[in-house]
């Protein structure tokens, strides 16, 4: 019986690992253009990898108030960018802002005057990277939107 499940697990294992490239090159990727990005989306995670070291989730200190993690990003297909204070408001009220976005080869975004590079978009989550510094070191910020 032992002997059994171990096998039935193994396999399992096997099952899950064995397609893992292929939704990574094709099934999983949308091509990124402005018809394709454009949406409404909710800024979900923000992390920071400082000197090429693992990444940190630091959305708690970038989105400290709770209120802030509802809010949703617009990109239309016009090129207009939207944010706007979604679902709980928050105390010190944030009005709709409104800017520009663009793409760049498909490789990078500017949104808002902030430019990104394109990590990765299956078309539900948006993933971005910055390079900027963080306690005084190098570091590289990724942003994860997911499309509303």
């Amino acid at each position: 019986m032992k002997n059994a499940l171990l096998t039935a697990l193994s396999f399992c294992a096997l099952s899950l690992t064995a397609c893992t490239k292929d939704n990574h090159e094709g099934i999983d990727t949308v091509p990124v253009t402005t018809e394709s990005v454009a949406g409404k989306y909710n800024l979900s995670v923000i992390t920071i990898s400082v000197n090429g070291g693992a990444a940190e989730d630091i959305t708690a200190q970038k989105m400290p108030e709770e209120c802030q993690r509802d809010d949703s990003y617009g990109l239309s297909v016009d090129g207009s960018f939207t944010y706007t204070d979604e679902g709980t408001q928050c105390t010190t009220t944030r009005p709709t802002t409104t800017g520009t976005w663009a793409l760049q080869s498909g490789t990078q975004i500017t949104i808002d005057g902030e430019v990104y590079n394109v990590r990765n978009f299956n078309g539900r989550t948006l993933i971005v990277t910055q390079q900027t510094t963080y306690n005084g070191a190098n570091a590289e910020e990724t942003r994860f939107f997911t499309r509303l």
